[in-house]
């Protein structure tokens, strides 16, 4: 459950609403985007989730002010069990 208590959840306060992120968030940009968890929350209340082909998982760390998003991403579990971790970088269209 997400309550204002959580401290693992963020919130945005959008039209005298507050709106749940379910994410700490990770960064933000000077345009008011926030990038959290694996997804990026727009001004304009849009959410779009951010996956890496053949990820096992995703997580989204920064973006700066041209929109450009950095994380890292799981891969794996190859024939020994074991994950590998690499870092990426993208923009959203």
């Amino acid at each position: 459950m997400n309550s204002f208590e959580d401290p693992w959840s963020g919130y945005i306060f959008q039209n005298g609403t507050f709106k749940s992120l379910n994410y700490l968030p990770a960064d933000i940009n000077n345009s008011g985007t926030i990038v959290a968890g694996n997804a990026i929350h727009y001004v304009n209340g849009a959410v779009k989730q951010v996956t890496v082909p053949g990820a096992a998982a995703t997580f989204v760390n920064g973006i700066n002010d041209l929109g450009t998003i950095t994380g890292g991403a799981s891969f794996g579990p190859d024939a020994q069990g074991k994950y590998t971790w690499k870092g990426f970088t993208a923009v959203c269209h």
